[in-house]
C-alpha cells in the first residue's frame, strides 16, 4: 500500500521502511526497541547513497482494447466490456452497465457540474475525482439518471475532511460508509425507507450505494489486498444505502436536526462497522426497551469501546413510537443511554488496559478505581439516532469506525 500511495502522490522511488506488525500489542520495551531501529534505517536511507531503489514500482500495465458498440451481438460486447473490465480491476466482481459515452452523457444531464469540475483528491490513491468519473461510475452501477444528484452528493459527502475517508479507505476495520438519503427526493426516486430497508429489492438503494462502493475502488484505488487492507471485510462494502423513514419517524428527521428544512433534500454518510439486530418485543415502557438497547451496545471488542467516536442507532417505527409516547425525546434517549450502555473497568482484561485503553481513551481508564464505568461514547451527541423499517420490534446498532470518522451531511442540489 505504501509503494503505491507513493507512486499516486508522484514518488515513485520513495525509500520505504517497515516497522514490524503489530504494534499494538508490544511491550514499551519492544516498542522502544522498533523505534530505535526504525529511526536507524531512516538515517541510513537519508544519508547514505544507493546505487538501488527500494521500491517497486506498482504501475499497472494493460493492452488497450477495441469495443464496437455497433456490433451484430450486444450480448457479445456486454461480456467482453465486463470480463476486460474485471480482468482490468475495475469492477466490484459483480455483472455491470458498460459505461458508454452515451449513457455517461445521460448522467451528465441531471447536474449543473461540469464533467471536468473537480470535487477534490480521492485517498488512498489521491486520484483527481471529477464529475465525470463519479458519471461514469453510475452508470457501471446501474443508476438511472436521476439518482446521479443523489450519487454526487454522496462522493462529496465522503471527500470532507471530517469523514476521514482516506483512514475508512485503508485500515483493517471493516468499517463502510452507509449513506443516508433524507428529504423530498427520496420519494421522488422511490427510495426504500420501510420493510428490509437494509436488503435486497430496491433499485435506487442497492444501485447508489454500489456507485459509491464502485467510486471508492476505481477513483479511490480500494482495492481489495492492496490499499483497502480489510481483514474480513463486511457485506455493506458491496452496496449500503438506505432512505429515512420520515413518515413513520416520531421525532424529527436527522437532516432537520442538522439544520436542514423539510422540504429540503440531503444525503448523511456514517462510517459503520456492521450491523447487530436488536430484538426486544416485551417492553411497555421506555425505560425497560432502552435498558435493553443499552445492554446490546457494550461488547467489549468493538472500536467505540476502545477507541470512542460516534455510534448509530436505527429505531424501527415500532420502537421509537414506544419510546416518544413515553415523553422521550431523542435528547432523552441520547442522555439515558450514554449514562446505561456502559461497561465496568473491572470488566476489561488487566492486558487490554495497559496496553491500548489507556494510550486511547486515557482519560476514561487512567486513575480510576475498578468498578468505574466506561460509557461507550465520550458524549452523548455522538449518540445518533435514525428512524427505519417496517412493522416490527426491532432496532439495529452500528458501531463505527472510531474517533477517527465524523458523520457528514449535505445538501443535494
Amino acid at each position: 500500500m505504501a509503494v503505491m500511495e507513493a507512486e499516486a502522490k508522484g514518488f515513485p522511488d520513495l525509500v520505504i521502511k517497515e516497522v514490524p506488525h503489530p504494534l499494538g500489542s508490544a511491550s514499551a520495551e519492544q516498542a522502544f526497541q522498533y523505534g530505535g531501529n526504525i529511526a536507524e534505517a531512516i538515517a541510513k536511507s537519508l544519508t547514505e547513497p544507493s546505487s538501488t531503489t527500494e521500491s517497486k514500482s506498482h504501475e499497472k500495465e494493460f493492452e488497450p482494447i477495441t469495443f464496437d458498440m455497433k456490433m451484430d451481438n450486444p450480448l457479445e460486447f456486454f461480456d467482453r466490456v465486463n470480463e476486460y473490465f474485471y480482468n482490468q480491476k475495475w469492477s466490484d466482481g459483480l455483472p455491470f452497465i458498460p459505461p458508454v459515452p452515451e449513457r455517461v452523457k445521460e448522467m451528465l444531464e441531471h447536474t449543473s457540474h461540469s464533467p471536468y469540475e473537480s470535487l477534490g483528491e480521492f485517498p488512498p490513491a489521491w486520484a483527481n475525482t471529477t464529475v465525470e468519473k463519479v458519471a461514469v461510475n453510475a452508470v457501471m452501477a446501474g443508476c438511472r439518471p436521476n439518482y446521479f444528484p443523489v450519487v454526487l452528493t454522496a462522493v462529496q459527502a465522503l471527500l470532507d475532511k471530517r469523514f476521514n475517508l482516506y483512514a475508512i479507505q485503508a485500515t483493517t476495520n471493516p468499517v463502510t460508509p452507509l449513506i443516508v438519503v433524507n428529504g423530498p427526493i427520496a420519494k421522488e426516486l422511490k427510495m426504500n425507507s420501510k420493510a428490509n430497508v437494509f436488503g435486497q429489492g430496491n433499485m435506487a438503494n442497492l444501485t447508489i450505494g454500489r456507485a459509491i462502493r464502485l467510486c471508492m475502488l476505481n477513483i479511490g484505488g480500494a482495492l481489495p489486498g492492496e490499499m483497502d487492507r480489510a481483514t474480513q471485510g463486511q457485506p455493506g462494502k458491496i452496496s449500503f444505502c438506505i432512505a429515512e423513514n420520515e413518515e413513520d419517524n416520531p421525532w424529527n428527521a436527522h437532516h432537520i436536526e442538522q439544520g436542514f428544512s423539510a422540504n429540503e433534500s440531503t444525503v448523511s454518510v456514517f462510517g459503520v462497522a456492521g450491523t447487530h439486530n436488536i430484538l426486544e418485543q416485551t417492553s411497555t415502557t421506555a425505560q425497560n426497551l432502552l435498558i435493553m438497547i443499552a445492554g446490546s451496545m457494550t461488547p467489549l471488542g468493538i472500536n467505540n469501546m476502545t477507541i470512542g467516536g460516534e455510534v448509530l442507532l436505527v429505531f424501527s417505527p415500532e420502537h421509537a413510537k414506544l419510546i416518544e409516547k413515553c415523553g422521550f425525546s431523542k435528547k432523552d434517549v441520547q442522555k439515558f443511554l450514554y449514562d446505561n450502555a456502559r461497561v465496568p473497568i473491572s470488566q476489561f482484561p488487566e492486558e487490554t488496559r495497559k496496553q491500548l485503553l489507556f494510550k486511547r481513551r486515557e482519560k476514561w481508564f487512567s486513575n480510576v478505581p475498578e468498578y468505574y464505568s466506561v460509557p461507550v461514547v465520550d458524549y452523548l451527541e455522538d449518540i445518533k439516532i435514525l428512524v427505519a423499517g417496517g412493522a416490527g420490534a426491532h432496532t439495529t446498532f452500528m458501531p463505527s469506525f472510531g474517533a477517527a470518522s465524523r458523520t457528514v451531511t449535505k445538501l443535494i442540489e
